[in-house]
């Protein structure tokens, strides 16, 4: 190979590899919005939002907490049913901290409460996903909405207090044992979500005002 034709050949492969990605993500954002990369956004800026209070630099909490708003918004903008008034109540719990934050209060207590209340509608939305996907028989999609219901769980666990983290480690386990046994019988299944979502809706720090 000429040296002088290098930087073609990168110039190519480079071209390859962006058009690989994009042809990546926009097979990513045809999935259905619970199963999309929206869907990974809120557990991730709640975390950068509580990272940067802790620390004092409250620009960037505020920057993140409106980053998570902003994604439950979209979500609950595409989810209907029982799904959408749980992310609304999620997005009002997280709109007055980022309220509150815009008053130039920033309290861990208040952004730890309302953060639990916002992932636990997040999981309900993914655990009701899930279970329509089973009816549906799409297993891997089903597998990937437990999949985010579990990130949001880890994320609930590091904001919850007191027994509240128990019921959340309960409601892990049972999540896990649907993702552990991807051959289990299909009304099996639906019997455990149907379970989960009703202990998220017995949960009285889900969705409390």
């Amino acid at each position: 190979m000429s040296f002088r034709k290098l930087p073609v050949y990168l110039a190519v492969l480079a071209g390859s590899i962006i058009a690989f990605h994009i042809v990546g993500f926009i097979k990513a954002e045809g999935s259905p919005v619970a199963i999309s990369s929206h869907a990974s956004i809120p557990g991730y800026a709640l975390q950068n939002a509580h990272i940067y209070l802790t620390d004092k630099v409250h620009s960037r909490s505020l920057l993140h907490m409106r980053e998570a708003v902003r994604s439950i918004e979209y979500l609950k903008n595409n989810a209907s049913g029982a799904s959408k008034k749980h992310l609304t109540t999620g997005l009002n719990a997280l709109k007055r901290v980022e309220s509150m934050m815009d008053s130039g209060l920033f309290h861990s207590d208040s952004l730890n409460i309302n953060s639990v209340i916002a992932l636990n509608a997040l999981i309900y939305y993914e655990i009701e996903h899930a279970k329509a996907f089973i009816e549906q028989e799409k297993r891997p999609q089903a597998m990937k909405a437990l999949e985010l219901a579990i990130a949001n769980l880890r994320n609930a666990l590091d904001f919850a207090k007191g027994n509240k983290k128990e019921y959340e480690v309960q409601i892990f386990s049972d999540i896990n044992s649907v993702t552990s046994n991807y051959y289990a019988d299909k009304d099996d299944m639906i019997v455990i979500l149907d379970g989960i979502l009703m202990e998220l809706e017995d949960l009285d720090v889900a969705y409390s005002q």
